[in-house]
């Protein structure tokens, strides 16, 4: 089901106000934990029913997708994994607030577990585009799993509010270990590895579009940026990305330390390309 409650902006349920919001996942598996962990290389969904309980009420979903996300904090030593809910998996337009997906970070390394939000929101008090974050209780099949950060996923919709237009070609830079900007591996590293587009598919996503997939701009992009001669490429930079907000981001990704980032891992940043 969805919920049908629409806020100023889609989210605000959940993100609109400081709260602690309640999700209880059942899973019909008694083994579920175990298959939750044999579908994290795959990133393979598992069906399970939703209860999320937030300062508007108690809503109650059949059939969302669940499933372990992450890179370091899956190292997390017990059952206190990351994961993603996926609202309309298997029920085709569910949806929560106008929110199709859901992240649920673990805070692994950080026994504050206030690191990430307080990140997220400094960045977009300082008009840096940025995910929203709440806190969440999480259950089990009635078991208190733990105390979680809820981050907003980055897709249309988050585009539809924060810059107003999600038509252009969103990027993400794939979940490598393949070390930071220069490195080796599969790191989205904006190095130039020619005008073949399969040679970028195992370092980055295509997140919108899909259908047309077509690369040619974030190729085009990079060539530039490897390619031009230091006096070009200082005149014509301007001309190819938003710099004082990219300035901006780089900085405050080393002020907290982000390394999922592209000065950092280059490994979980986006790259939008506005068509209009």
């Amino acid at each position: 089901m969805s919920a049908g409650l629409y806020a100023q902006i889609e989210g605000d349920n959940i993100f609109g106000e400081n709260q602690i919001i309640t999700i209880e996942l059942n899973f019909s598996q008694t083994n579920y934990l175990d298959l939750l962990a044999q579908n994290y290389e795959t990133e393979t969904y598992m069906e399970a029913d939703l209860i999320l309980t937030d300062n508007t009420g108690t809503y109650e979903f059949d059939e969302v997708g669940v499933r372990y996300k992450g890179n370091s904090s899956y190292g997390h030593p017990g059952n206190k994994k990351s994961f993603k809910i996926d609202f309309n998996k298997y029920v085709s337009a569910q949806n929560y607030d106008g929110l199709k997906k859901l992240n649920f970070s673990n805070g692994y390394k950080d026994p504050s577990v206030i690191r990430e939000k307080v990140f997220f929101d400094v960045s977009r008090e300082a008009g840096v585009p940025a995910p929203r974050a709440s806190f969440a209780n999480v259950y089990f099949n009635g078991e208190l799993l733990g105390f979680y950060t809820v981050i907003e996923q980055i897709d249309d919709q988050f585009l539809d509010w924060r810059i107003l237009d999600d038509d252009g070609n969103l990027f993400k830079a794939g979940a490598n270990f393949g070390g930071g900007p220069g490195g080796g591996g599969n790191a989205a590293d904006l190095a130039y590895y020619g005008d073949d587009q399969a040679d970028y598919e195992e370092k980055y996503e295509l997140k919108s579009n899909e259908e047309e997939n077509d690369w040619t701009d974030l190729i085009e992009f990079i060539d530039f940026v490897n390619n031009s001669s230091s006096q070009e490429l200082e005149e014509e930079l301007a001309n190819h990305i938003e710099l004082q907000e990219y300035m901006r981001s780089a900085a405050l990704d080393n002020l907290f330390a982000n390394f999922d980032s592209y000065t950092g891992s280059a490994r979980n940043y986006y790259i939008y390309h506005n068509l209009t």
